[in-house]
């Protein structure tokens, strides 16, 4: 790919990413150093940070309220941010432990949506009230959540429950679930395929079956060990159908699993970090092939697309640095 304005930007232990579309700006989370970076997507200059909780996981960004939401982990708060002043304007409490992970939001119904990771659970937050208005439970190592605002559905990765809550967002109430295989960690959906994507630790490979049951066999990898990251994909059809396709196999993955994975809804393409590995997988939506792998300089994590002009961001974390690189495969 052509070499884009600062395809590198330092950025202290960059935790998680998200793009504002409409103002072209990217917004990062810096887990060491409790701050957001504000990022010009112009030209990828750094042009100021904002102060939020200790320890910021996840963030996600409601481009028609321009507010952003940051998980602080070690906080058990959300912090939401308003993107015209850069300034926080209220923060939410979460129960003590309850260590919020992971942010998704629904702009068509303003609601927003929070893991918390030991305590099982997924909050829902009203964008006009910033109150908790309901809490879902027995989500057991509740990690990602990903919004599919079409539908109005949620997907929620019950990481130890080795499966994925799909919720009515009209009710926010569990509607189903599937069982992809494994650990399921990190998500992503594009809106034009219609497909749910989603890195899992696999059980086992004849756990990767299409079966319509969890096949509770005994885990084959380590979780003190890299694990191999594979790419499960659900076809999202009506009537809460969903078809699971063949099985792709990234890199490798971390102990903790695959935490990075984007779609482009204008190319199709999934993009999966391999942390051990210190790639980036690039694959073809529509056939699951592999189109390239990509080096990354250190501990690949979190990434984000801009649909606009198909720019692609990588949290390199052990490297201090925000890669960005050109979708052009």
């Amino acid at each position: 790919p052509p070499t884009p304005p600062n395809p590198r930007i330092p950025v202290p232990y960059p935790k998680s990413v998200d793009v504002d579309e409409s103002t072209n700006r990217v917004y990062v989370a810096s887990r060491t150093e409790d701050d957001i970076y504000v990022i010009n997507g112009n030209d990828n200059t750094i042009l100021t940070t904002i102060p939020v909780g200790h320890v910021p996981f996840g963030i996600a960004v409601n481009e028609t309220t321009h507010r952003g939401y940051v998980a602080n982990t070690a906080s058990d708060t959300l912090s939401v941010i308003d993107l015209t002043s850069n300034q926080v304007i209220e923060t939410i409490p979460f129960p003590a432990g309850s260590q919020p992970l992971q942010v998704a939001v629904n702009p068509q119904t303003n609601k927003i949506y929070v893991t918390l990771h030991q305590h099982s659970d997924l909050a829902v937050i009203d964008g006009n009230t910033h109150q908790v208005i309901k809490t879902l439970h027995n989500l057991p190592g509740a990690f990602d959540v990903v919004v599919n605002s079409l539908d109005n559905q949620v997907y929620v990765s019950a990481r130890d429950g080795h499966f994925v809550s799909i919720i009515d967002g009209s009710i926010d109430e569990e509607h189903t679930r599937l069982f992809p295989g494994g650990e399921p960690f990190a998500m992503a959906f594009d809106p034009n395929l219609k497909q749910l994507y989603m890195m899992i630790d696999p059980d086992s490979l004849l756990a990767l079956l299409d079966l319509p049951f969890y096949l509770p066999l005994p885990n084959l990898f380590h979780q003190n060990e890299p694990n191999p990251n594979a790419l499960v994909t659900f076809e999202v059809k009506p009537h809460w159908d969903f078809g699971k396709r063949a099985v792709r196999f990234a890199g490798e993955a971390g102990p903790q699993g695959g935490v990075g994975l984007a779609a482009n809804p204008t190319t199709g393409h999934v993009f999966i970090s391999n942390s051990a590995a210190n790639t980036l997988s690039v694959f073809d939506g529509r056939t699951l092939i592999p189109l390239a792998t990509v080096p990354m300089e250190g501990d690949p994590g979190d990434i984000a697309v801009n649909t606009n002009n198909s720019w692609v961001y990588i949290s390199n974390r052990s490297a201090n640095l925000l890669r960005m690189i050109v979708d052009i495969w």
